[in-house]
């Protein structure tokens, strides 16, 4: 699920580039930004799930603060190559290999 502070106008751009997903929960939807909880509630209905059954990234430590309240599994994605460690901290914590 893709989870994004976002407007209409900027994600019908970005949506264009954006990786394939089956479900986006979209802040100029929800009505709620991060990090209010509420926008992370929207988050768990769609995907019917809750805690620690959700692995969570983001660049914003107080975003990755709420999700791990709602004992999600946050982590801060924030260095010189994000990705790199997303793949680390699935790899390491999760045993994803990707």
């Amino acid at each position: 699920l893709l989870f994004s502070n976002t407007n209409e106008v900027h994600w019908q751009h970005v949506a264009k580039y954006a990786l394939p997903h089956t479900h986006a929960a979209l802040s100029f939807v929800t009505h709620h930004l991060k990090p209010d909880p509420r926008s992370f509630k929207a988050v768990e209905l769609a995907l019917h799930r809750t805690g620690a059954d959700i692995i969570f990234f983001d660049d914003m430590l107080d975003n990755v603060k709420v999700a791990n309240q709602l004992n999600w599994n946050g982590h801060l994605a924030s260095g010189s190559n994000p990705i790199d460690d997303i793949t680390k901290v699935l790899n390491a914590s999760y045993q994803l290999n990707i």
